[in-house]
């Protein structure tokens, strides 16, 4: 939720100092959000997760228990 807010923030920036139009920032918003679900959508239950990491010059995959 904390970052709803902070990305409403600073959609609403946008528009006040006219940078973007409204309807710029809410399809923004939209494709931001569904892409975040699509994404996620079936793994809530699982207990084990993948995370790409950069390390240093490099990148790993991390195997995580949640």
């Amino acid at each position: 939720m904390p970052a709803y807010v902070a990305a409403s923030f600073i959609g609403w920036t946008r528009v006040r100092d006219e940078h973007h139009w409204m309807s710029d920032v809410v399809i923004g918003a939209s494709i931001g959000v569904v892409a975040g679900h699509t994404v996620t959508f079936g793994h809530r239950g699982e207990r084990w997760a993948l995370v790409p990491a950069k390390t240093g010059d490099t990148f790993a995959v991390f195997m995580v228990r949640r």
